[in-house]
């Protein structure tokens, strides 16, 4: 009895050692360190994925490979599923990108810092095609008077946010939400006493996150994060305020 039990457990250990040995060698496909990518000379704020196009938004001037090879650029670049930049220039927007969306119909909303995108002026925001053709503001008119830290998009209206008190040249306090198709502002005005640095958006729902005290109204509450009807300025379960 004794020399059966031994037996049993000996085999069990082996089951153990064996599953010891096989988990390793699985977990060894699972990369340690990052793959060979291009890199940029400052921060990176923001990514979006198009396609098979990887569009890079940040405060940085120059992108740069392992092998010496530079490339210059203003806070914007795009790379292929390569890894390689694309062939076309990017759009040179003269401060931060610190947000992307897309259009849905083949377009990228990029937003920020920048006061210009080359020699156009735009405020804070601005729409490209994917190829990195600058829409002209007749074409697209979004605007806000300060950094645009955020964005969001729910059927056809883009949600912005961030630390400006104007969009589109209209009262607009951190929150607003701008036409997809042409840029042109939407009613929905939600009030928030301080900054925007996050949105996404929940169903039927905008949410909201950052540095306030209360949303809704003065004594609203909702410290740092509140969700908005979409098509609405109030809490939800709330009336407007």
């Amino acid at each position: 009895m004794h020399a059966v039990g031994a037996r049993r457990r000996l085999a069990a250990l082996g089951v153990v050692v064996g599953l010891l040995v096989v988990v390793p060698s699985a977990a060894a496909n699972i990369a340690t360190k990052p793959l060979v990518t291009w890199q940029t000379n400052g921060r990176v704020l923001a990514i979006l994925q198009v396609g098979t196009t990887t569009y890079v938004g940040g405060k940085f001037t120059q992108i740069s490979d392992h092998t010496g090879n530079t490339q210059t650029v203003s806070n914007l670049a795009a790379f292929n599923s390569s890894g390689n930049p694309v062939a076309t220039p990017m759009p040179l927007p003269n401060d931060a990108v610190k947000a992307f969306a897309s259009d849905g119909s083949g377009n990228i909303i990029f937003a920020g810092s920048f006061t210009k995108v080359g020699t156009s002026g735009r405020n804070h925001i601005a729409e490209m095609t994917t190829g990195g053709t600058l829409i002209s503001k007749s074409a697209w008119a979004g605007a806000a008077d300060g950094d645009v830290e955020a964005l969001a998009v729910s059927g056809s209206n883009l949600y912005m946010s961030g630390t400006f008190t104007t969009a589109d040249g209209q009262a607009h306090s951190e929150l607003a939400a701008v036409a997809l198709t042409n840029g042109s502002l939407q009613p929905w005005a939600p009030f928030v006493d301080g900054r925007v640095d996050a949105l996404a958006v929940n169903g039927t729902n905008v949410v909201a996150g950052g540095f306030f005290a209360n949303a809704g109204s003065m004594s609203g509450g909702h410290p740092s994060l509140a969700a908005f009807e979409a098509f609405e300025s109030s809490l939800p379960g709330h009336s407007a305020s």
